[in-house]
């Protein structure tokens, strides 16, 4: 994905790390460099195309990603650039992931609801043209090794198809849990079909993380709040 000003020299590194303060990255000595405010413009600009990229690829009404959101939330985002690509000399982006921590309720088999907080998968994006080069891999593993966490100690909502066979290719992952949900902050809401992966158990030789041990007979979801009315309308 290429933009108009020079992206290599906005991120001087191959994946950068960005949180809600949206701060440009250290810049290599000898670099022009423009004022703050623009280089913040530009990575909103580039998280908002990001984010519209990866709306239209999973045929969402509406892009869950977005610079507001990111400033809003407690969000990290790992934005991968393309280091060989060079138009006009400005370089260009492959793609992003997007996590960060939620505090889920999940029913257990009495119907009580459960609290838990684990990292949850928010917005996963490889730009078609780059895909299946093992850049979204690169993605995922850097991410893992940034939050210290292990594949099975995540959570994700409605996984896509295309990202189930990346988490079976490349994390041996074997099958997904459906189940029907009531939103605990409004009980008498209607109930909505959820469909995710129980991350904490379905990977082949896979190991609980000690912050499960205590839900090891629950299923683990991702539910946004803040786009519940965009993702099931």
């Amino acid at each position: 994905m290429e933009f108009p000003f020079d992206v290599d020299a906005l991120f001087p590194e191959r994946i950068t790390v960005l949180d809600q303060h949206l701060r440009p990255p250290a810049r290599r000595p000898g670099t022009t460099t423009p004022a703050r405010v623009d280089l913040q413009q530009q990575i909103m600009t580039i998280i908002d195309e990001l984010g519209k990229a990866s709306a239209k690829a999973q045929h969402l009404p509406a892009p869950i990603t977005s610079a507001s959101r990111m400033q809003s939330n407690r969000h990290v985002m790992y934005i991968l650039k393309d280091t060989s690509a060079r138009p006009a000399g400005k370089g260009a982006i492959v793609g992003f992931l997007k996590v960060g921590y939620k505090k889920l309720f999940v029913l257990d088999d009495r119907e009580a609801h459960n609290e838990v907080e684990p990292l949850c998968i928010l917005d996963f994006y490889i730009h078609e043209s780059l895909q299946r080069h093992g850049h979204g891999r690169e993605l995922f593993q850097h991410m893992l090794q940034k939050e210290r966490v292990e594949p099975h100690q995540l959570a994700i909502d409605r996984p896509s198809q295309k990202l189930l066979k990346f988490l079976n290719k490349h994390y041996n992952l074997e099958t997904t849990v459906p189940q029907w949900w009531h939103l605990p902050s409004t009980p008498y809401s209607p109930l909505y079909r959820i469909d995710f992966i129980q991350l904490s158990s379905l990977f082949v030789g896979g190991e609980r993380g000690n912050h499960l041990s205590s839900y090891s007979d629950l299923p683990l979801i991702y539910f946004d709040f803040s786009s519940w009315a965009v993702l099931y309308t």
